[in-house]
């Protein structure tokens, strides 16, 4: 018999929970997955929680009760299996951690059957945290072993409910050195951002040992008292660059480039709530740099005038690298754009990547594109792009900062323009690049000539190279001059349209993309995409699900980069993470090779015909830092659009190469609002799963199960009671869910208002920034005929085969509005306002 035991809070982790009241209950809410067969066969199936608190000498059980059947929504649960829903309220010490695990048995005189026998579930463990501690923690009480070279300094916390020290020890000069944090106290589980390879952070996890294998940026750990502790390195604010290891306890390592001693530095903060104390660090960082941060020339004199309109990456991209590999002509590029046009693929901006240059050699020669390659110069092929696809609104060009991935070509034109050096770097090897003195005029005159020949933009590449010189000198003096020249460049001549990548470097972080005072850059946030390598794949996902955590607090939106529609088995993947990122959508199919059912799914149509990513308001987050990869544990992503009682979305992965089951409920979706009724839809499975509000205590739970690779995306819509009749209490719900055909429709959704008109009719006015299918979620929908509904757009009335009732399990209560269909019957094409938004009301009487 092949039995799943799955339980919330989950088997297999450590959960910090609020302890609640004495007299109020810890819930447990567990579901048992067995063959159908057995089920039947014994129809009273025993479930036990055995749990105990640390330092207890004996562990107990606690019996759980059969659960409202219908309270259970299932989905993608294997043929010929049933599940089981059961529901625990138990008393408990909450002074102390306690450790559980699941049994079960048939019958009533059957053996036990344990949750860590039958799939190796380990145990699960919950911490409490105190709600009433007011008291702050000691820097001693954190960690033990602390080198006596270490200054802790105590500063004024910009977040409530935390507390933040500065640290720091002497570093001798040009030199690497190593200071002891100590061993981290009460350590349960900690997540670490590593660099993976020179330009590219990582994540590593562990549980009560702080042990792993890179060089840290950020680390953070949960401790047996709820209590959570991050830790940054301090970098770029004099010639040091920190960074944290981790061998059981926590060291700072730091680089000094400079001539004379300088500090360790770090920042330490804790809290109660993860995501609260990472706020902490960063605020703090921040105020090390004077808010304003590092100011270039330019900046002060008024010769930058930024524009803050609708933002490039608002739109579809197509980048050429994977699609078209790096045998780029005018030719190619072209018709590269005339299949995606003609495949039915809208596309905003157009990113023209690796090896459209002059080169000698690996090396940059000059500005101007490849003579053979581009025959008539780029501003010819940039201009011939926007004539002959005037949808596309966006040119961006990539370009390393060295120019080159190996420099300057001695004796080019570049060389001979500009005041150039050689240095060595990778360990003796030689490279020559624009001296820094010089370096400001070349990347004022190259984006010069870039925005003359049409260009709006630069993807910015290999800037991990300036930490890769191999004299501390070099590093600082170039590293400093570099990020200053391409910071001033890409916001006088294109308004900060500028992606960073290969740039997860601490140096770049804190000197270019910490402080909030320019308009945000796009910052590349993992590796590559590697279309044939299937491994690769959840790697990628989980990878910078991660790194959101520290990327999201920069003056930057994180990019998980392009993939390609078309890709087998992968390609949804991709889609749904890149729907919940809220960062850009780029495509790069090899021509002919599309999906472009999958590409509609993840864009819409604005109401002039243009391409619209319907990408969140703020950035993803992973709803825990502590899930590890390839682990018993989901990753889920959540992410927020609209303001007060706007849309929620929460996507799982499963990046383990085994199936998993949990349960997923309201109460994991960001910005609920408590009060509030809320309906939940699964985009993947089509269906509508639970009603209810987040003071809902038992039921609305959904039973989720999802193989190695896959994925759902809920959206948690908040919806609205009103009077049907004269009768009292005849009520139902309404609300609108955005574009069902949508992965993240309700994105689409800029405002929603319910109103009642007269007595027993009310009107739903829902204004969209992109066409599709809609849905209205109608809770007395199979008591309402179409006929006595009216919707119009701007004011005129839809036609009637555009509307239509969901039918199905979970979609009997929504209604269909086919906008984009309606839009183009009544020839709306002029119906926008100036900011492209479109009026859609709905009547019911």
């Amino acid at each position: 018999m092949y039995a799943v035991a799955t339980c919330r809070p989950p088997l297999g982790a450590t959960t910090a929970v609020d302890a609640p009241p004495a007299a109020e209950p810890i819930h447990f809410t567990a579901i048992l997955d067995l063959p159908e067969q057995t089920h039947r066969q014994h129809e009273t199936i025993v479930a036990e929680l055995w749990y105990g608190a640390d330092g207890d000498p004996a562990w107990r059980g606690a019996r759980f009760s059969d659960a409202d059947p219908d309270a259970l929504a299932v989905l993608n649960a294997a043929p010929a299996r049933r599940q089981k829903h059961y529901t625990l309220h138990l008393d408990c010490p909450r002074d102390r951690p306690i450790s559980f695990t699941l049994r079960f048995k048939l019958s009533s005189d059957a053996p036990w059957l344990w949750a860590r026998d039958l799939s190796s579930q380990p145990d699960g463990r919950l911490v409490f945290r105190s709600a009433g501690e007011t008291a702050s923690p000691t820097f001693q009480s954190l960690f033990q072993g602390t080198d006596a070279s270490v200054a802790v300094q105590q500063v004024s916390a910009q977040v409530p409910g935390t507390t933040v020290w500065n640290l720091s020890a002497p570093c001798a000069p040009t030199s690497t050195q190593y200071c002891s944090l100590g061993t981290p106290a009460q350590l349960e589980q900690f997540y670490s951002l590593v660099k993976v390879a020179s330009p590219w952070l990582g994540p590593r996890h562990g549980t009560n040992t702080m042990a792993y294998d890179r060089d840290a940026l950020l680390v953070g750990f949960l401790r047996s008292d709820g209590r959570h502790v991050v830790v940054m390195g301090v970098s770029a604010v004099d010639d040091c660059n920190t960074y944290l290891t981790g061998d059981g306890a926590l060291h700072m390592k730091t680089r000094n480039d400079g001539a004379t001693e300088q500090t360790h530095k770090a920042i330490v903060a804790t809290g109660m709530k993860w995501q609260a104390t990472v706020d902490a660090v960063f605020y703090r960082a921040r105020e090390m740099l004077g808010y304003g941060g590092y100011q270039v020339d330019g900046e002060k004199d008024g010769e930058i005038t930024p524009q803050w309109k609708e933002e490039w990456y608002d739109g579809l991209a197509y980048c050429t690298w994977n699609g078209l590999g790096r045998e780029l002509t005018e030719e190619r590029i072209l018709d590269a754009l005339d299949d995606l046009f003609k495949s039915g693929i809208s596309v905003s901006t157009l990113i023209i990547d690796d090896n459209w240059q002059t080169l000698i050699s690996r090396k940059w020669d000059a500005f101007e594109a490849d003579p053979t390659n581009f025959p008539r110069g780029l501003k010819a092929t940039v201009q011939t792009i926007k004539q002959r696809f005037p949808q596309v609104k966006h040119v961006i060009v990539w370009h390393a900062m060295f120019g080159y991935w190996d420099g300057v070509a001695p004796g080019g034109w570049v060389d001979k323009n500009y005041k150039c050096e050689t240095l060595k770097w990778h360990e003796g090897h030689e490279v020559r690049v624009v001296s820094a003195e010089d370096v400001g005029r070349c990347y004022d005159d190259f984006y010069r000539f870039l925005l003359d020949c049409g260009v709006d933009g630069t993807k910015t590449d290999v800037q991990a190279s300036i930490d890769e010189l191999d004299n501390g000198a070099d590093r600082q003096r170039i590293s400093k001059a570099y990020q200053d020249a391409f910071k001033l460049a890409s916001l006088k001549h294109f308004s900060r349209k500028a992606i960073y990548c290969m740039a997860m470097q601490p140096f770049i972080f804190w000197r270019s993309l910490l402080t909030h005072n320019i308009p945000p850059a796009v910052v590349r946030n993992s590796d590559d995409f590697f279309p044939d390598i299937p491994s690769s794949h959840n790697w990628h996902i989980f990878t910078n699900a991660m790194s959101n955590i520290f990327t999201s607090r920069l003056n930057g939106v994180p990019d998980w980069d392009m993939f390609q529609s078309s890709l087998p088995t992968y390609g949804s993947l991709h889609a749904a993470a890149r729907c919940i990122s809220g960062g850009p959508i780029y495509i790069t199919d090899i021509p002919g090779e599309h999906d472009v059912g999958l590409v509609n799914r993840m864009v819409g149509t604005g109401p002039r015909g243009n391409s619209v990513v319907l990408r969140p308001s703020l950035v993803a987050q992973p709803t825990n830092p502590f899930v590890p990869y390839n682990g018993s544990a989901l990753l889920r992503v959540s992410n927020f659009s609209g303001g007060h009682g706007g849309n929620s979305f929460l996507a799982v992965f499963n990046v383990s190469s085994n199936p998993i089951t949990e349960v997923v409920t309201l109460n994991d979706f960001p910005g609920i609002v408590p009060t509030e009724h809320y309906v939940i839809r699964a985009f993947a499975a089509n269906t509508v799963v639970s009603e209810g509000t987040r003071s809902d205590r038992i039921g609305h739970t959904i039973s989720l199960t999802l193989d190695s690779s896959g994925w759902e995306f809920f959206t948690a819509t908040r919806v609205e009671e009103r009077a049907r009749g004269r009768a009292q209490g005849d009520t139902f719900w309404v609300g609108c869910f955005g574009l069902m055909d949508k992965i993240a429709g309700g994105v689409a959704v800029l405002a929603q208002n319910v109103t009642v008109v007269a007595e027993g009719r009310v009107r739903v006015t829902v204004t969209l920034k992109a066409l599709g299918v809609m849905g209205f979620y109608i809770s007395d929908l199979h008591a309402r005929s179409i006929p006595n509904m009216l919707i119009t757009i701007s004011g005129n009335p839809v036609p009637a085969e555009t509307v239509y009732k969901g039918d199905g399990s979970g979609l009997d209560k929504i209604l269909y509005f086919d906008v984009l269909r309606a839009w183009k019957a009544m020839g709306m094409d002029g119906g926008a306002n100036w900011s492209g938004e479109v009026e859609v009301v709905l009547r019911l009487d």
